[in-house]
């Protein structure tokens, strides 16, 4: 199987009744630096703004996807995702 048609599923425990599995394609890329706990912080986020823990998780998850797809590729190791992926900025320069 193509490494870059593989899909990746998380798995979530949401609660005792129930488990949600999530699928994403796989993206090829070293900026994988902080994936982890970055995922962990948006899941966090976004349930403390009040959505529901399976909500958090689809909109955490799809922020990380982004966030690596966009990562800015320093070094020649793994480098880190773009946190600032989902930030629109404008620049003026005169």
């Amino acid at each position: 199987m193509d490494i870059l048609n593989q899909e990746l599923c998380k798995i979530f425990f949401l609660n005792k009744n129930e488990i949600s599995t999530f699928k994403n394609k796989k993206i090829h890329t070293k900026n994988t630096h902080g994936t982890g706990c970055t995922l962990s912080s948006a899941i966090a986020t976004y349930y403390s703004c009040g959505k529901t823990l399976k909500k958090s998780c689809e909109m955490a998850i799809k922020y990380v996807n982004h966030s690596i797809g966009t990562g800015p590729r320093y070094g020649k190791g793994h480098g880190p995702i773009n946190h600032l992926s989902t930030i629109n900025i404008n620049k003026k320069f005169k």
